[in-house]
């Protein structure tokens, strides 16, 4: 029904409309008690028996959507009961999120097969005859189905042949991919929170608009007029949300108009998940694991901690796009109030989680956004475009559709290893995900890129969206066409980057006079960062590989080639750039070392607790040992940290860093001479992951 206006949607309007214009006026919630009017005019009902109801309805509704919850029935209470806790700057949460207003549930029927008036009472009688239980007879000339001895099976509606069963199920329900809606004892839709992972998928599909969600709007509307410096990061699905008239220039100095400080987009995080579920997916599948989940989702993150925990261990690691964002944002700009504005009222959970909380204060859907828009009346005719939105690429952009993650994940491992074959499999709706994973944990599907998606058709089908999925999918995907891959080619008006310890983390020098600086990744070293600045000086980073030995910056390839071209003397040009050749192939330098400690295969497989099958392919060439295997081998072979730090980096493995905890102790053991077994003991000690 999403896109379809209704007399719901206009009630979801006229809302968040009124809530943020009530919390837009400066006087807390003054008035609050007067809403139900606004939003339910007149002295006649428009759509139920009574008026009074409808705005009993509305009045829970305003409630709900400044996070309070429903009030009991049974008791008398005020509407405003609870305001003046909801009334704040901060982020507010009185859980459930997903909630079902009691008395505007119709109770539909819940999965019962009924004979409607086009039954013909004809002789071929198939209804009858397909019966396993001998539930349908004739009764006045029309079949009738005896609901006790019916089992649900279907085989009379698929029989007839003018279509005149039909099956009803109870709308909310069928949409439920987790089985989570059930009925009370009055027959109403009731939610099982053990089993909800807020999806909201029920909410979009009830066809009385019983079931709603909480929301943040005046919180980050108090949160701007108390003069806090409020930052919009903006999910990828924003295209075309707002009508096709409403650029992303114009959709940026709307967004001022509402008093944000800035708009930024999520795409710059999911480039930058592509790059880290990428590493995952490279040191982790298969020899750690049979395969990878994808960390995007909430819904299908706590759909698979609900169904699959077993299974847990198996998604990635990677922080979702809209952590990476809102964590990039806070380093910029300490003190800001980071709001994040998207499709999905999952979100809403993962921003209350205890390792979140600090980064995204509030989250907003578009709907909400909408209000918001709605009560400080803004044209979008008369918007001018005076900024645009460039950070993301169409990589980061496409996490919006279904299979977009999975894409841009593949096409940048291709990047790098364009003769990798990566086997993916996704699924749309939670129903569905439930299947992919039975069959993961089956062990079907060893070695894929798995892609789950609360939501069918993606992010773009969210329960907080404005546009039917169909029209909103070919928007986005249109719009990507004319936009850079991952990872961007060029650099404009960007300061020089600096190498800061051993390459493991580039460091960027502002004109500010600070420093921004970012993880290297492993396996992976494309990334791309945005930084936007008070002035409205706007830079844009392209990472690329970064090429070190003994600690120094190697020259650009490019650079190489062209000082090459441009050399008088061969022999000088050769002695000055000794530093920037790479010496040898990695199994050139593991045979090396492997003479030089003059020790069997034998033994050092045995040191470094792998095969001697598997050491054959590597001294062979045939393999390229992952970056936890590699250092195996040099603890197996007795190697130095400077030898092992040259072989990492032969492999294009990032080198061990001091600062990570992990490395710290991989180092001290290399430099200590101590054994795989003692290795591996101390990085249990310290609560790191171990090698093999």
């Amino acid at each position: 029904m999403r896109g379809i206006p209704s007399l719901i949607t206009d009630i979801r309007k006229k809302v968040f409309t009124e809530v943020a214009r009530m919390a837009y006026s400066g006087n807390g919630y003054e008035g609050a008690e007067d809403l139900p009017f606004k939003i339910v005019p007149g002295d006649q009902p428009l759509h139920r028996e009574s008026i009074f109801l409808e705005r009993a309805i509305a009045g829970e509704r305003v409630r709900l959507a400044m996070g309070l919850s429903i009030r009991p029935v049974q008791t008398r209470s005020l509407m405003t009961e609870g305001m003046d806790a909801a009334a704040i700057a901060e982020q507010y949460y009185e859980p459930p999120l997903i909630n079902i207003i009691p008395y505007a549930c119709h109770a539909c029927p819940t999965n019962q097969y009924r004979v409607t008036e086009n039954c013909q009472n004809c002789l071929a009688a198939s209804c009858q005859r397909v019966c396993p239980k001998g539930a349908v007879s004739f009764v006045n000339g029309k079949s009738h189905i005896d609901p006790e001895k019916c089992i649900k099976c279907g085989k009379c509606a698929s029989a007839c042949p003018y279509h005149a069963i039909i099956h009803m199920e109870r709308p909310c329900q069928a949409a439920c991919g987790m089985d989570a809606i059930v009925s009370d004892e009055h027959g109403r839709a009731k939610i099982d929170q053990n089993k909800c992972v807020a999806c909201g998928q029920c909410l979009v599909s009830c066809p009385f608009g019983a079931i709603v969600d909480k929301g943040q709007i005046f919180q980050v509307i108090q949160s701007i007029l108390k003069g806090d410096r409020v930052i919009a990061i903006v999910a990828p699905a924003f295209i075309g949300q707002f009508s096709g008239k409403v650029s992303p220039g114009k959709f940026v100095t709307a967004m001022k108009q509402l008093g944000f400080d800035r708009v930024m987009e999520v795409a710059i995080g999911a480039d930058l998940c592509t790059i880290e579920e990428a590493k995952d997916f490279l040191e982790k599948v298969p020899e750690k694991q049979d395969y990878m989940a994808t960390s995007c989702c909430p819904a299908w993150h706590s759909m698979i901690e609900k169904l699959f925990p077993g299974e847990m261990h198996k998604i990635s690691m990677t922080l979702t796009p809209m952590v990476f964002t809102a964590r990039m944002v806070k380093k910029d700009f300490p003190g800001c109030k980071v709001v994040f504005v998207g499709p999905c009222a999952a979100k809403k959970l993962e921003a209350i989680r205890a390792d979140i909380r600090s980064d995204v204060d509030f989250v907003l859907t578009f709907e909400e956004l909408q209000g918001m828009f709605e009560a400080k009346q803004i044209d979008f005719d008369t918007v001018e475009e005076q900024d645009y939105l460039n950070e993301g690429t169409s990589a980061g952009r496409g996490f919006a559709v279904s299979g977009g993650v999975a894409k841009a994940v593949t096409d940048l491992v291709h990047e790098q290893y364009p003769d990798m074959e990566i086997q993916t499999a996704r699924a749309e709706g939670l129903r569905e995900c439930r299947k992919l994973m039975m069959l993961a944990k089956a062990g079907k599907f060893k070695g894929c890129l798995l892609e789950g998606m609360a939501c069918p058709g993606g992010c773009v089908a969210g329960a907080g969206t404005l546009l039917p999925v169909d029209l909103a999918a070919p928007l986005i995907l249109a719009k990507n066409k004319a936009r850079p891959a991952l990872p961007v080619p060029q650099k404009r008006n960007a300061a020089p980057f600096a190498v800061f310890n051993d390459g493991n983390r580039l460091v960027v020098p502002l004109d500010t006079g600070q420093q921004i600086g970012i993880n290297r990744p492993h396996s992976l070293t494309l990334c791309k960062a945005h930084i936007d600045f008070a002035n409205e000086t706007r830079y844009y980073y392209t990472w690329k590989r970064l090429d070190c030995k003994g600690g120094k910056q190697m020259k650009d390839t490019n650079d190489l080639r062209q000082e090459l071209m441009e050399a008088a003397e061969l022999d000088r040009f050769l002695a000055e750039n000794q530093e920037n050749f790479e010496n040898g192939s990695v199994c050139d330098l593991l045979r090396q070392l492997f003479r030089k400690r003059k020790i069997s295969k034998a033994t050092l497989a045995k040191q470094s607790g792998m095969s001697e099958v598997y050491l054959h392919q590597v001294f062979s060439g045939r393999r390229t040992p992952s970056r936890d295997r590699l250092l195996c081998l040099c603890i197996g072979l007795g190697a130095s940290a400077e030898e092992a730090q040259s072989l990492l980096q032969q492999a294009h493995h990032a080198p061990l860093y001091a600062r990570d905890k992990r490395d710290a102790v991989l180092l001290f053991g290399l430099s200590h001479s101590l054994t795989l077994p003692e290795i591996n003991d101390a990085l249990f000690t310290a609560g790191a992951e171990t090698l093999l």
